[in-house]
């Protein structure tokens, strides 16, 4: 038996411990399901799912797919707040990744992670953190509403699109 001491094994046997399955399974067959179907191959083996280079954003660093649907899981009425202000969910969507582009870069990604992101009259919690045992049955839900995602060759690079990361961790699409 040959043994698989390569980058590639490397980053699959990562994403198989965090995923419970990974791409190359994926694309054999091993799986139920067919790349890039994310409900069947996002298995809860330790919590995250498999996510796809094409749903990262290089201009906001966020998995697009996975960042919209945290937002409208659980914070559609603040979304909906935006959208009033807006002519249409595209515009709504641009103003806050917009928003969230400045102050991750005014105040750092940890900073708008903790205090979330004000837009307009909307406050978003950008990720809900883990909460004590003696913390209310809310607390415990708005945690376990998080995704944690796990994506392989990430091109992130706007000036060198041909840059990748091997592995990037997502929380709630955020890198």
């Amino acid at each position: 038996m040959n043994s698989r001491t390569n980058e590639q094994a490397l980053e699959s046997i990562i994403e198989k411990a965090l995923t419970g399955t990974c791409q190359e399974d994926i694309k054999a067959g091993a799986q139920d399901t067919a790349l890039p179907s994310y409900e069947n191959a996002a298995h809860a083996h330790q919590g995250y799912k498999v996510g796809h280079a094409k749903d990262y954003s290089a201009r906001y660093a966020i998995d697009e797919r996975y960042f919209w649907q945290f937002i409208m899981d659980t914070q559609e009425e603040e979304f909906n707040k935006v959208l009033r202000f807006s002519s249409n969910p595209e515009e709504a969507k641009f103003k806050i990744l917009e928003r969230y582009d400045r102050m991750c870069k005014t105040k750092g990604i940890i900073n708008v992670l903790k205090k979330g992101l004000k837009v307009d009259n909307a406050e978003f919690h950008l990720m809900y953190p883990l909460p004590l045992a003696s913390s209310s049955e809310a607390a415990k839900k708005n945690y376990k509403s998080n995704i944690f995602s796990i994506t392989r060759q990430v091109r992130y690079s706007l000036a060198n699109p041909l840059e990748e990361v091997d592995i990037v961790l997502f929380v709630n699409g955020i890198a």
